[in-house]
Formats: structure tokens, C-alpha cells, sequence
């Protein structure tokens, strides 16, 4: 099966496009940065008056919701891979296993851990903030790129 260029696993992206930066390397790059977020809000929080207990409730959510990326991301590659046999299994085990697993590890957290509503709900957008913050900057870098020379390629 032929994919367009910009689809394939590794071709290297143009980095005129923003359609064409989101390829493994960034999310590669987002999960990174989310878990050093994640890190280091947790860390700040734990040591400030915001206190422990809101520290906790943001990294538990934070930690679910970057694995839950990874496994969304995952089962999609499975999904493309050429190897139909060996990608269904997977892919399979993936719905069946692996996020069924994840909501129920959610669930039991928010209902049993006793955190606050606002910690959780900000822990499970860190993954999505940093891709926006990441497109944005890119989507800016690639204007400044077209209205002035000079400027550094975008890592996106």
C-alpha cells in the first residue's frame, strides 16, 4: 500500500508544512516534554502551599493520561503496519486489553484516591497542552519563517 510522502513513518518531514512535523519524532517529543512537565509542576506544587495531595492527584492523572497517549499512538501504528496477522492480534489485545485496563486504573483513582476535582482534570490535559503549545510555536515559527529571513529551522 502506497502512503502519501507525508505519511510515511520515516520520511524525513518539510519543514515548511506543519501538517508534516507531526510524525513520530513529535510525539516522541511530547511525551518527553509532558513527563518533564508533569515532573516538574508535581514537584513545585509538592513543595509549595499548594501542598501534597494536589501534587499527587495531578501526577497520577498526568502519568494515566501520557500512557494513554502512548497506547492510542500505539495501537494507530499497529493499525498501519503492513503485517495484517500480527497487527489485528495486537490491535486486539490494545481494545480488549490494554485501555479497558487503563479507564478502570482512572476510575478507581479519581473514585478511591480522594484528589480534588481540579488537579485531575489538569493532569489529564498535559499531554494535550504541550501538543498545542508545540503546533503553536511551530505555526508561528513557520510565519516568522516566511516573513523574515534568518530565522532557525522549526523542530515543531
Amino acid at each position: 500500500m502506497d502512503l502519501p510522502h507525508s505519511l510515511h513513518m520515516n520520511s524525513r518531514p518539510d519543514s515548511t508544512h506543519l501538517t508534516s512535523a507531526l510524525d513520530e519524532a513529535f510525539l516522541a517529543r511530547v511525551h518527553k516534554t509532558s513527563l518533564f512537565m508533569t515532573g516538574l509542576v508535581a514537584v513545585l506544587a509538592s513543595v509549595s502551599t499548594i501542598g501534597g495531595n494536589w501534587a499527587l492527584g495531578f501526577l497520577g492523572a498526568a502519568l494515566w493520561s501520557i500512557a494513554n497517549l502512548w497506547t492510542l499512538e500505539r495501537m494507530i501504528r499497529v493499525s498501519l503496519q503492513p503485517d495484517v496477522k500480527h497487527s489485528k492480534i495486537e490491535l486486539t489485545i490494545g481494545l480488549l486489553v490494554k485501555l479497558p485496563l487503563l479507564y478502570a486504573l482512572l476510575a478507581l483513582f479519581v473514585i478511591k484516591g480522594g484528589f480534588a476535582a481540579a488537579p485531575v482534570l489538569i493532569g489529564v490535559g498535559v499531554p494535550l497542552l504541550v501538543i498545542i503549545f508545540k503546533v503553536a510555536g511551530r505555526m508561528l515559527v513557520v510565519r516568522m519563517r516566511a516573513t523574515g529571513p534568518g530565522l532557525p529551522q522549526p523542530r515543531s
